[in-house]
């Protein structure tokens, strides 16, 4: 089992191919703490991470860790914003109609949800540490 460890995100998998591919991808980065089944090492000191990571990869400056999964898309990252309905809909009936305008731009703003910035589907990001996320990370 290896464990790694970036701020207060912890995730895990149990092999090394995975590991591997997390370095090559950038999920994983030198300077992230890895626990090897005996010690927690900085993940360039890993053996098995020899010469995975891109050439330059370092921990993001003022960038956030993935912290949720899409359910959806598989997406890992940061959720955003989701407003349901169209802005141009809406400026159209707040031109023409102003009181269906409003009441329309009141019905996005309180059915907006946190979603995944990929697949743009509100309501599908889960924390990355959850068992569900853990699943599709692996698979």
């Amino acid at each position: 089992m290896w464990k790694i460890k970036r701020n207060d995100l912890e995730f895990s998998t149990e092999h090394a191919e995975q590991l591997r591919s997390w370095a090559k991808y950038g999920r994983i980065v030198p300077d992230d703490q890895v626990h090897d089944g005996t010690d927690w090492k900085p993940a360039r000191e890993i053996p098995e991470l020899s010469g995975q990571f891109p050439q330059g990869a370092h921990a993001p400056v003022n960038q956030a860790v993935a912290t949720h999964v899409c359910t959806n898309c598989g997406y890992q990252g940061q959720p955003e914003r989701i407003v349901p309905g169209s802005t141009a809909l809406g400026c159209v009936l707040i031109l023409l109609l102003v009181i269906p305008g409003l009441i329309y731009a009141v019905w996005q703003q309180t059915q907006t949800k946190p979603g995944c910035p990929n697949c743009k589907t509100g309501g599908t990001m889960i924390p990355i540490n959850s068992p569900m996320a853990q699943k599709i990370i692996g698979s």
